[in-house]
């Protein structure tokens, strides 16, 4: 009998100018919620969408 085994995994990275091969290789390693999150308890987090959001800055911070 022919069985085909398929294991997938899923693996939540940001998009758009934070994707991968970008800021992005970053998300990888600290998930975009866990900034999301430290943004909201900080109450940091943007009120509009700007060119350069929190998050941005979080992860360019944390490059440097």
């Amino acid at each position: 009998m022919d069985t085909q085994s398929v294991i997938t995994r899923t693996v939540s990275v940001a998009w758009g100018r934070f994707a991968p091969g970008r800021l992005g290789e970053l998300t990888q390693l600290i998930p975009f919620e866990m900034v999301d999150e430290a943004l909201s308890a900080t109450r940091t987090m943007q009120s509009r969408l700007r060119d350069l959001p929190s998050r941005g800055v979080v992860y360019l911070v944390l490059a440097a």
